[in-house]
């Protein structure tokens, strides 16, 4: 004790002339004003002023532990008893590093390496990096073109398994090596290489499915009805072909392989322009086709169901026509 009084009176010693010291019972030394006090039993070692919340440091220790406060009125730095640092603001908890080495922000009792309560925020910082011991499995990454990636392999940049979103509002997701889907500012969603979506759902590709395609056909629901008439001559105009789609020099379209069968967008645009839709590509946006024709096939099976009606009607007058004649040539051949 003698040794530590030592130290403490040669640092104070010029601030503190005025102090007057007191021992008591040979194991407590203190100033008359309370600013030093040192108690060997305690032990404990207190600086501090008078004031209630005034600066200070106090450092005590117990059999079940310690406490270490340096304390000020405007804020704390404390090691509890259970081995907490804790730092004070306003008299309130504001971080806590625990003995698990976890490190709270706003949190009295930390579940993580790093605890926080609230948000965060960073700046001047272009990527938060996630790694294992095998290497960085994934990142978030802004760069000057406002692009936000979320990498989930061990590779920079757009890169399978990356979802982003770029300046122009579009979400996007790749996968093996190519756009898997894509999001628009509209809600609209492009699969299989679809960079622009024209439709709420659009598919670069085949689709295939088990149950059900339904559409929407509830009389309460529309207006303006009108009936089909003299359709028959317009489907006899168009031309049912088959062909194969130029894969090659359009990539990005994704066309099918296949040999297919169908009719062709232009000539249907001539007789029914309301079944006939022009999007832009559907491919890069630099994409050097950007007026692609489509042909609704769903709405041809009405008017096709309203050409079968008008040959049966047709049918069914000549043979009204023809069993007459039949009749007539009977009587004939009677006579």
């Amino acid at each position: 004790m003698k040794t530590v009084l030592c130290c403490i009176c040669g640092l104070f010693f010029n601030t503190m002339l005025l102090a007057q010291w007191t021992v008591v019972n040979n194991d407590e030394i203190f100033s008359s004003d309370e600013d030093l006090r040192i108690v060997d039993g305690g032990p404990e070692i207190l600086l501090e002023s008078n004031a209630q919340f005034g600066a200070g440091i106090k450092s005590k220790w117990w059999a079940s532990g310690n406490l270490v406060t340096l304390r000020s009125y405007d804020g704390d730095l404390s090691l509890s008893a259970n081995d907490d640092i804790n730092f004070y603001m306003d008299q309130n908890l504001h971080a806590t590093l625990n003995q698990d080495g976890n490190f709270g922000i706003g949190v009295s009792n930390p579940l993580a390496k790093l605890h926080i309560d609230g948000s965060v925020r960073f700046d001047d910082a272009q990527s938060l990096d996630w790694y294992e011991e095998d290497g960085k499995k994934a990142y978030l990454y802004y760069n000057n073109s406002d692009l936000y990636l979320v990498n989930l392999d061990d590779t920079g940049g757009p890169t399978p398994g990356d979802i982003y979103v770029t300046a122009l509002e579009r979400m996007i997701i790749t996968s093996g090596g190519g756009t898997s889907i894509v999001a628009d500012e509209e809600s609209r969603v492009g699969i299989s290489g679809v960079f622009v979506p024209q439709y709420d759902l659009h598919v670069g590709g085949d689709i295939g499915f088990t149950g059900e395609l339904t559409a929407t056909s509830d009389i309460r629901l529309k207006e303006d009805i009108v009936e089909l008439e003299n359709v028959t001559q317009h489907i006899m105009s168009l031309r049912p072909v088959s062909y194969n789609f130029r894969t090659n020099e359009y990539p990005d379209l994704n066309l099918s392989p296949r040999r297919k069968m169908g009719l062709i967008a232009q000539e249907v645009e001539k007789v029914f322009p309301h079944l006939v839709s022009t999007t832009q590509s559907t491919g890069s946006e630099n994409y050097k086709m950007k007026d692609v024709k489509s042909v609704n096939y769903m709405e041809l099976i009405p008017v096709l169901i309203k050409s079968f009606q008008e040959l049966h009607t047709q049918l069914a007058q000549q043979h009204e026509e023809l069993e007459a004649l039949r009749n007539k040539v009977s009587k004939f051949d009677k006579n």
